[in-house]
């Protein structure tokens, strides 16, 4: 492997937990504007819709984990905040 694969299979969990959690501490679902939770709804629904597809088709899972958490992060905030998500199969 070279240097630049070695260094993103090792820096790039690290870096997907790390915005998580980040983004967990400082965003406060129930503090949200009606703006804002329509803003949420619309990122998750739109990644859904368009960004499933893309990631699946890449040759590493690094992006399908950071799609997994941005959806595990806006359930999150949801849930917090009291306000449902698009329902989308």
């Amino acid at each position: 492997m070279s240097f630049w694969t070695t260094s993103l299979s090792l820096l790039a969990p690290v870096f997907i937990r790390g915005a998580k959690s980040a983004i967990d501490a400082r965003v406060k679902g129930e503090e949200l504007s009606e703006d804002q939770v329509k803003g949420i709804q619309s990122g998750y629904a739109l990644a859904k819709v368009w960004l499933r597809d893309v990631v699946e088709d890449t040759d590493n899972n690094y992006d399908d984990r950071g799609l997994e958490l941005f959806f595990e992060t806006c359930e999150d905030t949801a849930e917090e905040g009291g306000f449902q998500l698009p329902t989308i199969d």
